[in-house]
């Protein structure tokens, strides 16, 4: 009986040291797998933050955008403004009721505007003015 038990124990003991050593093989690929999801969440951090940069410098550039845009928008307007102040003032005593309908891009409203014309075709370069002209020529 004794020999039994002794079988037993040795039996046991080889048991206890296989699963010491598989016990070990799985914590050391724990560990391994632990270093390789910090190492992805490192990763994934960084993404992130620059995720997060490259969101505000894109608002930044939105917002610069929109200021160019309204920039460009007052500078059109004004150039249109004198464009029309001196594209009708011409040698003549003729009058010309001339209505603008400014482009879409434009905040000017409609106006009417009256010019002393010497010529009977005048209009004004579609390149620097794009606009519906109506023209009702009135003599004076």
């Amino acid at each position: 009986m004794f020999k039994k038990l002794q079988i037993l124990a040795n039996d046991a003991s080889i048991r206890l040291n296989e699963g010491s050593e598989l016990i070990r093989k799985l914590q050391q690929h724990l560990k391994i797998c632990q270093e390789k999801l910090s190492d992805k969440t490192k990763t994934l951090l960084a993404k992130d933050d620059t995720l997060r940069k490259y969101q505000l410098h894109i608002a930044h550039l939105n917002d610069r955008i929109k200021q160019l845009m309204h920039e460009k928008k007052q500078l059109i307007d004004d150039y249109t403004v004198k464009n029309l102040q001196f594209s009708f003032n011409l040698n003549d005593n003729e009058k010309i009721d001339v209505g603008i309908q400014t482009s879409p891009t434009l905040s000017i409203p409609r106006r009417s505007v009256r010019f002393n014309l010497d010529k009977e075709n005048c209009s004004i370069d579609p390149k620097y003015f794009q606009s519906t002209m109506i023209i009702n020529k009135q003599s004076k």
